[in-house]
């Protein structure tokens, strides 16, 4: 009987470290994970990504501006500048934009 009991404690045992090394690796991945998201928030904030997409902001408006009013290409081009707009950080807002995003967003 104590054979049965020693075979089963060890299994016991063995089962527990396969949940722990389970746990941690997944624990690892959840990590890795926030990390990630954290690095593409820190580069989508930084000066570099900002002016990028504000420039391309306003490119987009000036086309979308001459584009015939009401056509759908004039649509889809303010569309696309309403997403660079909106991914825009308030020190990068520039009142054109901001008044373009009201009037049109």
């Amino acid at each position: 009987m104590s054979t049965v009991k020693a075979i089963l404690a060890g299994l016991l045992v063995i089962g527990i470290l396969i949940g722990i090394g389970v746990a941690g690796w997944q624990f690892d991945w959840w990590l890795a994970e926030k990390n990630v998201n954290r690095q593409v928030s820190l580069e989508n904030k930084n000066r570099g990504t900002q002016t990028a997409w504000k420039d391309q902001a306003r490119k987009l408006v000036r086309e979308a501006n001459l584009l015939p009013e009401g056509s759908p290409q004039q649509r889809m081009v303010a569309d696309e500048a309403c997403e660079y707009i909106d991914k825009l950080t308030e020190n990068y807002l520039t009142n054109q934009l901001a008044a373009y995003e009201a009037a049109n967003c």
